[in-house]
């Protein structure tokens, strides 16, 4: 039940509520949500393809690094909020379960505290097919300041997000459903902790299954 709540609430966020999802983003983490979401940029290589891009702010920290990246989310008013910041046109409207994109167009695949959608077999069915050979799906899931109570509730609503059991708050794992999902799609999956200034974000990395998982500077 209370999962189901905190999806209806992230739905209309994103939706009817897109006009202030900077603020509560900003006041959840107390200021510092761009941050833990800028520690996937040194992940992204080649051709790459952000899900649910939202307001547009690690798009563009990954073109100023001189990404080639497409971002990518199904909320029309998220987009129109993102364009208007960005000034990008590598921005498209498109649901992640039924991606328009060709076999093999990526070499990497980002996702910034996704919703549920991340965890759906459809998306992940769709992450492997579009994903080339030694590509990798890296996801900022999580990120904690310290074992506070607060803290540790914010982490815990990201996993119900995506329909999993809370994360331990040292030990970095992938929770076995998702890692099941995962495989099932044909990704092998581990979990690593990434400094962003006074906060560790955690982050899982999914890569196709017999590919070099890379290093996790």
């Amino acid at each position: 039940m209370y999962g189901a709540l905190v999806r209806w609430a992230f739905t209309r966020l994103y939706r009817e509520f897109a006009w202030s999802y900077e603020a509560v983003a900003a006041f959840v983490s107390a200021g510092r949500w761009h941050t833990w979401s800028a520690v996937l940029v040194p992940y992204a290589r080649g051709d790459v393809l952000e899900l649910g891009c939202g307001t547009g702010r690690l798009h563009t920290r990954l073109r100023s690094a001189g990404v080639n990246a497409i971002g990518l989310d199904y909320s029309p008013q998220m987009l129109r909020r993102a364009r208007k910041y960005t000034q990008s046109t590598m921005l498209l409207r498109g649901d992640v379960r039924e991606l328009s994109f060709t076999d093999d167009s990526f070499d990497c695949i980002l996702a910034s505290f996704p919703s549920d959608y991340i965890s759906d077999p459809r998306t992940l069915a769709e992450v492997t097919r579009v994903l080339r050979p030694g590509g990798a799906l890296h996801i900022a899931l999580a990120a904690t300041r310290s074992d506070t109570t607060l803290n540790r509730r914010l982490s815990d609503t990201a996993y119900r997000l995506i329909g999993q059991p809370p994360a331990q708050p040292i030990q970095p794992t992938v929770p076995v459903p998702f890692a099941q999902a995962l495989a099932r799609a044909g990704l092998a999956s581990d979990a690593f902790w990434v400094a962003a200034g006074d906060a560790s974000v955690l982050v899982i990395r999914a890569t196709q299954r017999g590919a070099a998982a890379g290093t996790d500077a």
